[in-house]
Protein backbone atom coordinates (compact mmCIF):
# COMPACT_ATOMS: atom_id res chain seq x y z
CA UNK A 1 0.00 0.00 0.00
CA UNK A 2 1.39 3.39 -0.97
CA UNK A 3 -0.67 5.64 1.29
CA UNK A 4 1.10 7.64 3.96
CA UNK A 5 -0.43 8.76 7.25
CA UNK A 6 0.65 11.90 9.08
CA UNK A 7 -0.82 12.94 12.42
CA UNK A 8 0.04 15.86 14.69
CA UNK A 9 -0.53 16.60 18.33
CA UNK A 10 -0.10 19.91 20.18
CA UNK A 11 1.05 20.40 23.77
CA UNK A 12 3.95 21.24 26.04
CA UNK A 13 4.87 17.73 27.24
CA UNK A 14 6.89 16.03 24.47
CA UNK A 15 6.14 12.49 25.64
CA UNK A 16 2.39 13.08 25.77
CA UNK A 17 2.40 14.78 22.35
CA UNK A 18 4.20 11.89 20.67
CA UNK A 19 2.01 9.35 22.46
CA UNK A 20 -1.18 11.14 21.34
CA UNK A 21 0.01 11.38 17.71
CA UNK A 22 1.02 7.69 17.69
CA UNK A 23 -2.35 6.73 19.15
CA UNK A 24 -4.11 8.59 16.31
CA UNK A 25 -1.92 6.87 13.70
CA UNK A 26 -2.62 3.42 15.19
CA UNK A 27 -6.38 4.11 15.26
CA UNK A 28 -6.28 5.16 11.61
CA UNK A 29 -4.35 2.01 10.62
CA UNK A 30 -6.85 -0.22 12.45
CA UNK A 31 -9.75 1.51 10.68
CA UNK A 32 -8.10 0.69 7.34
CA UNK A 33 -8.00 -3.00 8.31
CA UNK A 34 -4.20 -3.22 8.27
CA UNK A 35 -2.24 -5.20 10.82
CA UNK A 36 1.23 -3.65 10.54
CA UNK A 37 2.66 -0.15 10.83
CA UNK A 38 5.96 1.28 9.59
CA UNK A 39 6.84 4.55 11.31
CA UNK A 40 8.75 6.81 8.93
CA UNK A 41 9.49 9.68 11.28
CA UNK A 42 8.71 11.57 14.45
CA UNK A 43 9.49 15.29 14.37
CA UNK A 44 9.01 18.15 16.80
CA UNK A 45 7.97 21.61 15.58
CA UNK A 46 6.43 24.80 16.92
CA UNK A 47 3.88 27.18 15.46
CA UNK A 48 3.60 30.66 17.01
CA UNK A 49 5.33 29.35 20.12
CA UNK A 50 3.04 26.32 20.47
CA UNK A 51 5.04 23.07 20.22
CA UNK A 52 3.65 20.08 18.33
CA UNK A 53 4.77 16.61 17.30
CA UNK A 54 4.28 15.08 13.84
CA UNK A 55 4.29 11.33 13.26
CA UNK A 56 4.40 9.95 9.72
CA UNK A 57 3.83 6.28 8.95
CA UNK A 58 2.86 3.75 6.29
CA UNK A 59 0.23 1.08 6.99
CA UNK A 60 0.88 -2.47 5.78
CA UNK A 61 -1.13 -5.66 5.82
CA UNK A 62 0.73 -8.91 6.35
CA UNK A 63 -1.28 -11.82 5.00
CA UNK A 64 -1.00 -15.25 3.44
CA UNK A 65 -2.85 -14.51 0.20
CA UNK A 66 -2.10 -12.08 -2.60
CA UNK A 67 -5.40 -10.13 -2.48
CA UNK A 68 -5.87 -7.32 0.04
CA UNK A 69 -9.26 -7.63 1.69
CA UNK A 70 -9.13 -4.38 3.67
CA UNK A 71 -10.60 -6.00 6.75
CA UNK A 72 -9.63 -8.68 9.27
CA UNK A 73 -9.74 -12.25 7.95
CA UNK A 74 -12.96 -14.19 8.38
CA UNK A 75 -13.97 -17.80 8.00
CA UNK A 76 -15.28 -18.73 4.57
CA UNK A 77 -17.59 -21.70 4.10
CA UNK A 78 -16.77 -24.41 1.55
CA UNK A 79 -19.83 -23.37 -0.46
CA UNK A 80 -17.97 -20.21 -1.46
CA UNK A 81 -14.96 -22.20 -2.68
CA UNK A 82 -16.48 -25.21 -4.56
CA UNK A 83 -13.13 -26.33 -6.03
CA UNK A 84 -11.89 -27.24 -2.53
CA UNK A 85 -13.12 -30.75 -1.91
CA UNK A 86 -12.36 -32.98 1.06
CA UNK A 87 -9.43 -35.37 0.56
CA UNK A 88 -10.35 -38.74 -0.92
CA UNK A 89 -13.41 -37.57 -2.89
Amino acid sequence: MATSIKMTSFGFDRTKMVHAALKRVITNVKEQGCNCLEIDGVTMHSFLGMPYASVSAHPHHIQKGMVFSGRPPRKVSRAVWPWKTPAGH
